[in-house]
């Protein structure tokens, strides 16, 4: 698979017999001027172009290649250069390596309103070459002379051909094979052409976002992405290329709460595939930074929060995130009058140390839910354990499950059931289990003696419910 300017060139040869189309999409803007009637101007820098077309794939090995190319696409959000079928001029005299005449067509004048254009030569026998052209003047003969941004291995002479050279995106997620025969395949495509977008990441003016995941564990754990077509170094740190977009900020009245959807790609070094099929044991984190291609030190923070939810489809991620003050909001008091403990256990109100109620072992078992421990010295009675927790694993493979029910630690064993099951520990892994508290008065006195810091209310009735005060609404009770 061949590359120019760290873009992948489309590798399969188009079928341009078969029916092909080009339509035209403008974005009607509406212009306000003082308060005279609006008006509606479709704007060049607004319009979109598509094409349609088919390829042929003729055996296993070209269907092998497209699969891989369209792979690399990762949907919709990577560009790649696609070849005009038409011819866009004809050489008339080769002048360098990295120039030569044209006949007349009126390039001069085009081409000074275009912010990049892009060529492909080829020939029988030659190898094709690629080059961005850097200007072109009128010699006043009937000529125009195009000069390109560097030189050409092999000048070029009549004998090459010349057409454009495309940037352009998928316009659907989903590509249709018509086999028709076996390992014979044609596929219809419909891409939509880039015809500003790159050049405006090439010279700085449309923006770059970064993706910034984090776990807070210690150290921290970073995942970095940019949806950029090549990898960022941003403050010294990489942003590696991804399939990821995200879209529209929604803000509300609400402490300033904002949720923001990502768009991603299901595949190996992705942390949202950690909520998949589980909610991960610990919050991952989003930070979202703009720069400008050209100063890429200078960060922009535009949004934080935490990623709550994650969908797949096929293999398309879809991610929805909130604010932070979004996802810990909450509206009665965190202090409640009732029979139980308001505290969590092992927390500083409470005061218990963790190193007193844990238990350390190895899994000698994984059956489900069910997870048995050996190697376990402390002398623990059946359900010691429930509602506490374990822990197995480390950095991006931590796990942490709540533990509901627990057998009593016999001959250095324990087997405890969990709220689901473990998605990457194997038998053999070191595994912490922690003691648990159901908030009583009791337990906190015979099972962890701290009952002097103990939360709850002994006078709270266990069916106590707040009830906020009503307005008397009577009028009065006239006879």
């Amino acid at each position: 698979m061949s590359d120019y300017l760290s873009r992948p060139i489309f590798p399969i040869p188009i079928d341009w017999s078969q029916t092909t189309a080009k339509t035209f999409s403008y974005d009607l803007h509406e212009l306000l001027l003082g308060f005279a009637a609006p008006r509606h101007e479709p704007l060049q820098d607004f319009t979109i172009a598509g094409i349609q077309f088919s390829v042929w794939l003729n055996d296993e090995s070209e269907i092998m290649d497209f699969e891989d190319f369209v792979d690399g696409l990762k949907g919709r959000l990577t560009g790649f250069w696609l070849p005009s079928p038409f011819t866009t001029c004809s050489v008339n005299a080769g002048v360098d390596a990295s120039s030569f005449t044209i006949a007349d067509q009126n390039w001069t004048d085009w081409y000074s309103d275009a912010a990049s254009a892009y060529l492909v030569f080829t020939k029988a026998g030659a190898t094709t070459q690629y080059a961005k052209i850097s200007k072109i003047e009128d010699n006043g003969d009937g000529t125009e002379i195009v000069t390109l941004d560097s030189g050409l291995a092999n000048a070029v002479d009549p004998s090459w051909s010349v057409n454009r050279l495309l940037y352009v995106r998928l316009a659907s997620d989903d590509i249709e094979f018509d086999f028709v025969a076996d390992n014979r395949a044609a596929v219809p495509l419909r891409v939509i052409e880039l015809t500003k977008e790159y050049a405006a990441i090439e010279t700085g003016q449309q923006p770059v976002y970064l993706y910034e995941f984090s776990l807070a564990t210690s150290p921290a754990i970073y995942w970095r992405f940019t949806s950029l077509n090549q990898d960022v170094t941003s403050s010294g740190v990489a942003f590696l290329t991804a399939p990821i977009d995200h879209g529209g900020h929604s803000q509300s009245l609400s402490q300033g709460q904002s949720s923001v959807t990502l768009e991603a790609w299901y595949e190996e070094g992705n942390p949202l595939t950690r909520f998949l099929p589980y909610h991960p044991s610990m919050p991952l984190w989003l930070t979202i930074y703009e720069i400008d291609y050209a100063t890429p030190d200078t960060r922009t923070t535009i949004w934080k929060g935490l990623v709550e939810t994650v969908k797949l489809k096929g293999r398309h991620i879809t991610a929805e995130c909130q604010a932070i003050v979004a996802a810990l909001g909450r509206t009665f008091p965190r202090f409640f009058i009732q029979p139980h403990c308001n505290y969590a256990l092992f927390s500083t109100s409470c005061g218990i140390l963790t190193t007193n109620y844990q238990a350390t072992g190895a899994i000698k078992s994984i059956s489900g839910r069910s997870i048995t421990v050996e190697g376990i010295t402390e002398a623990w009675a059946e359900n010691y354990a429930a509602l506490g927790w374990l822990q197995v694993g480390a950095g991006q493979y931590l796990e942490i499950r709540n533990i509901e029910t627990s057998t009593a630690v016999s001959g250095g064993e324990m087997t405890v059931q969990v709220d689901y099951a473990l998605a990457d520990a194997e038998v053999g892994d070191s595994i912490t289990v922690y003691a648990g508290c159901d908030g009583t008065a009791a337990t906190c006195k015979a099972k962890f003696e701290n009952f002097s810091r103990w939360g709850g209310h002994v006078l709270a009735p266990s069916n106590l419910s707040v009830k906020a005060i009503e307005a008397n609404t009577s009028t009065g009770n006239k006879k």
